[in-house]
């Protein structure tokens, strides 16, 4: 049996790169969520459990997010981003709309509101992370 070592180093590889995607992708969220929790809380929603709702949309939401710009070209990043960020907003709109149905226009401002300056902070940081 003989062993392909080149392909054996560019699997390992491939795990390497997968795995620091993975960090970066976990580190992004958690900044999201650092900007946009305080901003929903700030808006009215007090309770720990609705702070907590919103923080996992916006988890995957942005998991979501940069898993499909990781997959596509980057020379398009700049094309895609806005509305890719369109297609986040109503997402956590309807994921957020199961659980505060009380007032869905403010809701929806906020989350317009809170992703705008999740996404002007991410640019004004890009360099520094």
């Amino acid at each position: 049996m003989t062993v392909n070592f080149a392909s054996e180093t560019a699997v390992q590889n491939f795990f390497a790169v997968e795995l620091i995607c993975q960090a970066e992708f976990v580190k992004f969220a958690l900044l999201t969520v650092l900007i946009e929790v305080p901003l929903f809380y700030i808006c009215g929603w007090r309770k720990f459990k609705d702070c907590l709702y919103f923080a996992g949309v916006n988890i995957i939401t942005n998991l979501l997010l940069n898993e499909f710009l990781a997959s596509t070209d980057g020379a398009l990043y700049w094309q895609i981003i806005l509305p890719c960020e369109i297609t986040v907003i109503f997402l956590e709109f309807v994921l957020c709309s199961y659980r505060f149905t009380d007032n869905r226009k403010k809701l929806f401002a906020v989350i317009i509101f809170t992703n705008t300056t999740s996404f002007l902070t991410g640019l004004m940081l890009y360099d520094a992370f």
